[in-house]
C-alpha cells in the first residue's frame, strides 16, 4: 500500500490528469494518469510495463484505477467518466468516488460516490454521474489532495476496453 501511495503521490505531483488515453489492446491507461490498485496487479489482472497499465482483455473482474486531478473547482456537481468495451458494454457497472487524502496524516475520505450501470457509455459521450450540488463542503488544497477512485465492474471478456479518463465538474 505504501508503494502504491508513493507512486500515486509522484504521479499527483508531476502530471497532469489526462482526458483522452488510447488503448490498443486488453485495458490500457496511462501510468501518468491514473494507477491500477496493488490488490488487482498482485492478483495478476493487470500488465504493467514501461509506465502503461493493461487490464488482460480475458479478464471480467473489476477494474480499480486511482486517478490523480490536478486541480479542483469548488462545489462540483458531476463526476463523468468515458469507457468503452469492444463487445459492448450495457449492464457494465461503473462507481466513481470522489476522494480526498490528508496531505500531513495519508487519511483518506470518501466525499461523494456514484454508480452507474453504463448501457450508454461512449467513447464520444461518457455518462455523465450527478453528484449533487454542494458536494465539498470545504475545499482545502492547502490541506488535502483531491483524486477519484474508479471501479469498472466489466460484464464481459472483450478483448478490448478503452478508458479515457475521468472528469469531475
Amino acid at each position: 500500500m505504501k508503494k502504491l501511495l508513493g507512486v500515486f503521490l509522484a504521479v499527483f505531483a508531476t502530471v497532469s490528469f489526462a482526458r483522452n488515453v488510447y488503448a490498443g489492446g486488453d485495458f490500457e491507461a496511462t501510468g501518468a494518469s491514473c494507477v491500477a490498485s496493488d490488490v488487482a496487479i498482485q492478483a495478476d489482472s493487470y500488465l504493467v510495463t514501461a509506465g502503461t497499465v493493461k487490464h488482460k482483455g480475458t479478464n471480467t473482474d473489476l477494474i480499480v484505477l486511482h486517478c490523480a486531478i490536478p486541480q479542483v473547482i469548488d462545489a462540483p456537481t458531476t463526476l463523468e467518466l468515458l469507457y468503452q468495451d469492444s463487445t459492448g458494454i450495457a449492464g457494465t457497472d461503473v462507481t466513481v468516488s470522489y476522494m480526498k487524502m490528508h496531505k500531513s496524516t495519508g487519511a483518506v475520505s470518501t466525499i461523494s460516490s456514484q454508480s452507474s450501470s453504463c448501457a450508454s457509455c461512449t467513447a464520444t459521450t461518457g455518462t455523465p454521474l450527478s453528484a449533487g450540488r454542494g458536494i465539498i463542503d470545504t475545499y482545502d488544497p492547502g490541506n488535502y489532495r483531491y483524486y477519484m477512485k474508479v471501479e469498472l465492474d466489466r460484464s464481459t471478456s472483450s478483448d478490448t476496453a478503452i478508458f479515457y479518463g475521468a472528469t469531475v465538474y
